[in-house]
Formats: C-alpha cells, sequence, structure tokens
C-alpha cells in the first residue's frame, strides 16, 4: 500500500479485500486486483454541548439530538471546540477482476437480500453519490424475503434477477436509481411463479403464469426501495451495496 499525502490518495494493490466494518450479520465487500482510496479534508464537527455534572457523571449533546438527560446534583453547561479538518472518502476506484458483494439482514439474521456483481473498473464519487461501471459485468441479486400474508399480494419481486451490460451501468445512490445501458439482457426467476394478464394479448392469451421471465434492451433503469420487513431490517451502508 502506498499513500500520497499530496493528492491524499491511497493506493492498494495486489488481490486487495475491502469489507464495511459494520455487525457480524452485515456482509459488504470489494475484491480487485488495484483499489485507489481518494481522501478530502472537511471541516471538524460543529461545537457540541457537554453538560458537566460536578459529581463526576457526564452527557453530551449533539446537533439534532435532544439534550442527554443530567445526573443529580451541580452541573455546569460547558462547549468544546471545533475539532480540527478531518478525512473522509472523496471517490473509490476498483480495476481487474472487481467482485462486489452485499446483503442485507433483518435482526434475526436471516437474509433479507444478496447482491453479487462482477467488472473490471469500477468508480464511485461520494460526493455526487454515484456508482460508475463503465465497462460490461454482470449483476445478480436476491430477493429472499418472506411473502406476504395476504390472500393477494400483488406482484412481487422475490426470486432471483440477473442482469449483464455491454455498455456501463451508473447507480444514483440518492435518488436510488440503476441504469444499465447497451445490450442490457435481464432474466427474473420468480419464487412462485407469476400470474400474467389473461386476454389481450400474446403473452397472457398462452399461459396464465411465468416461472422465468427473459428481457433484451439497449437501456434499462430501474428504482429502488427499501426493504419492509415485520422487524426492522439491518441494512449495510456501504456504496457497493447498491442501496436497500
Amino acid at each position: 500500500m502506498t499513500f500520497n499525502n499530496d493528492q491524499l490518495l491511497a493506493t492498494f494493490e495486489g488481490n486487495v479485500l475491502a469489507r464495511v466494518l459494520q455487525k457480524e450479520s452485515d456482509l459488504s465487500q470489494l475484491s480487485a486486483n488495484v483499489l485507489r482510496v481518494k481522501l478530502r479534508r472537511v471541516a471538524g464537527v460543529a461545537d457540541a454541548t457537554v453538560p458537566v455534572d460536578l459529581n463526576g457523571a457526564a452527557g453530551l449533546t449533539l446537533p439534532g439530538m435532544p439534550p442527554a438527560a443530567a445526573a443529580p446534583g451541580p452541573h455546569a453547561a460547558t462547549t468544546t471546540p471545533a475539532s480540527p479538518e478531518e478525512l473522509t472518502l472523496a471517490s473509490m476506484t476498483a480495476e481487474g477482476k472487481v467482485r462486489a458483494t452485499a446483503a442485507t439482514t433483518d435482526d434475526a439474521g436471516h437474509r433479507l437480500t444478496d447482491m453479487d456483481m462482477e467488472t473490471e473498473k469500477l468508480l464511485y464519487d461520494a460526493q455526487s453519490q454515484t456508482l460508475t461501471i463503465p465497462r460490461n459485468g454482470s449483476l445478480l441479486v436476491d430477493d429472499l424475503r418472506p411473502e406476504k400474508a395476504t390472500a393477494d399480494a400483488g406482484p412481487s419481486s422475490r426470486g432471483r434477477t440477473v442482469f449483464g451490460w455491454d455498455g456501463t451501468l451508473t447507480y444514483d445512490q440518492a435518488g436510488h436509481t440503476i441504469t444499465f445501458l447497451k445490450n442490457v439482457k435481464m432474466v427474473y426467476l420468480p419464487t412462485k411463479p407469476l400470474r400474467m394478464p389473461k386476454g389481450g394479448n400474446a403473452i397472457g392469451s398462452a399461459k396464465s403464469s411465468a416461472s422465468r421471465i427473459d428481457l433484451q434492451t439497449q437501456k434499462l433503469m430501474a428504482k429502488l426501495s427499501a426493504v419492509a420487513t415485520t422487524a426492522p431490517a439491518t441494512t449495510v451502508e456501504s456504496p457497493v451495496g447498491l442501496g436497500a
């Protein structure tokens, strides 16, 4: 590993494996031949008000959070000065046999979704929250969430979806949209056969259900939504996780 202090650029070479440090039940990692991580300087955290208990106990109140309960006894509020400049992620570039995997789990550790992506180059800009793959690649998504209990739950995304493309992939993390370009192929294998519309078109009149859906196009845009479960889900906050 080398680090250029002037450019704030760290370069890792040779079978690089990067992991997001979360709970043990959360899995998110990126492997590549070369990984370049560029940092940027930002202003320190704003002043924090600290109620100090003169008897020895103390709480901390951060901006945007309710004040901490003060301990019994005499206490006084003091203000800490702003911290100096800090380093944060600016961008990340992975090259050569790039593989990104991520998962979401519930509180019991059961898998809700899995993602596995392979390509030759991946770019992430932290300020614009944009992940770009400028080359061909593949993406596999497993939706393992339990089916809804209602009798008529409507369309479901449960199952396995595989994407392949020859152009580019762009993921807008803030807008939760993912766009594939050029010779895009999608195969969807639902957990249960999908009910198809009856009559009026060839696809509906031929059969009333489908256990596989194939799609080919030059451009495909998808909107991602948050995972909804009966128990709060633990979501991996990672640029390579493509959201929940």
